[in-house]
């Protein structure tokens, strides 16, 4: 079989279009938001607000990352599993004044099994009474 190089050539400049696009698109989204939380929530001064990070249940532990990577063909970089969690604290909410409630502090390491149902990413009952409690306690403590 030969390789027909203007065909790979071009295949391969329309590949480096659309990456550039989307970090561009990416980027102006980044500054939307923070633009967003900028202007709507610091203008209203009797507002309380907080986001609360839920991670993924493959975040929760080194296993479940582990498993997560293997599933997908992932390679075997160690990647870093909390660095959505600090990029969106850091580039976004940080610099908006707004509250966070990472629950990775709270999760980190435990057994997703317990928290999770197993057949998707969502909290199962157990998961989310002990969201719903840790929540609860900051609102309670802030207010004190």
């Amino acid at each position: 079989m030969e390789v027909n190089w203007i065909y790979l050539g071009i295949g391969a400049f329309c590949a480096m279009i659309l990456i550039i696009y989307l970090i561009r698109k990416n980027l102006k989204d980044k500054k939307e938001v923070t633009k967003y939380f900028n202007e709507e929530f610091k203008q209203k001064k009797d507002i309380e607000f907080s986001v609360v990070l839920i991670p993924g249940k493959e975040q929760i532990s080194e296993e479940d990352f582990d498993k997560f990577k293997n599933q997908y063909g992932v390679s075997k970089i160690n990647y870093d599993r909390f660095l959505p969690q600090k990029r969106l604290i850091a580039d976004v909410f940080k610099p908006a004044g707004i509250k966070v409630i990472d629950l990775m502090d709270y999760l980190n390491g435990k057994d997703s099994n317990t928290y999770y149902f197993p057949v998707d990413a969502h909290l199962n009952k157990k998961g989310n009474r002990f969201v719903a409690e840790i929540i609860a306690s900051k609102i309670i403590d802030e207010r004190k």
